[in-house]
């Protein structure tokens, strides 16, 4: 459950839960939300892994999926030619095996596939995937609800996580419903980027614009009505669009 995971982060760091989500913009009333059962959005878990210095894994499954080490150990291999993939591909092998001993339960996937002994190449694939946290508008702002969404490649486009659009706001530049779109989590945009932005308890995904007295979030279809937001509208950009996964393209 999110609550028990948040409060253990928030104990190992030496922090009380309700301050920590008041410096994440947050209130008191989120959390006996949390403690009805409610999801919380995506992008405040966002906010809350950055304050804690911990992983989204970390928050919405109680454990990170990947140790820090495979994750370097994997970023060294991709940046190798084939000449440089033969002459380290022992070594990188040898690492990830002596990763594998007293392996956790939240490695016990990647132990497994290490017995297996299948190749480099499968050891990259696995390591290289983005948690999907849920659901975004690419209409109007819908609330993002966390549930189990899976993952989806990281194809070296410099993500942090995707969610699943929803609606064809954006569909003149190839988002459509049901795509997954990967997200760069950044705290600000330039003019014209599509961004992922929190409104209210909602998110939407739309071109960014930051005039002198509002925010404008332009859509990029006719059918839908350009949003604006001024200064004491509830606003947070929480990443750039980096790439767009089509449902098609994940189970070719």
């Amino acid at each position: 459950m999110f609550l028990d995971h948040f409060k253990s982060a928030c104990e190992e760091k030496g922090l009380k839960i309700v301050p920590v989500i008041e410096a994440c913009g947050g209130s008191k009333g989120k959390l006996d939300g949390w403690k009805k059962g409610k999801n919380p959005d995506s992008g405040f878990v966002c906010a809350l892994a950055e304050y804690l210095g911990v992983s989204t894994d970390r928050l919405l499954l109680g454990k990170d999926l990947f140790n820090a080490e495979a994750k370097e150990i994997a970023q060294e291999w991709m940046q190798l030619d084939e000449r440089g993939k033969a002459i380290i591909k022992g070594e990188i092998l040898r690492r990830l095996e002596k990763l594998s001993e007293g392996v956790s339960d939240g490695q016990e996937e990647t132990a497994s596939f290490l017995r297996d002994d299948e190749p480099i190449a499968d050891i990259i694939e696995f390591k290289q995937r983005l948690p999907v946290l849920g659901r975004s508008a690419a209409g109007t702002p819908l609330d993002m609800v966390r549930d189990d969404y899976g993952t989806v490649p990281d194809r070296d486009k410099g993500g942090t996580f995707a969610v699943i659009a929803v609606g064809d706001s954006m569909i003149d530049v190839g988002i459509k419903d049901g795509d997954y779109v990967v997200i760069r989590q950044q705290p600000t945009a330039e003019n014209g980027e599509i961004v992922l932005v929190a409104v209210e308890d909602g998110s939407t995904i739309k071109r960014f614009y930051r005039l002198a007295k509002h925010v404008e979030l332009r859509p990029c279809s006719t059918k839908h009505p350009v949003q604006k937001y001024g200064p004491r509208d509830s606003f947070r950009v929480l990443g750039l669009v980096v790439d767009v996964i089509s449902p098609a393209e994940l189970n070719a």
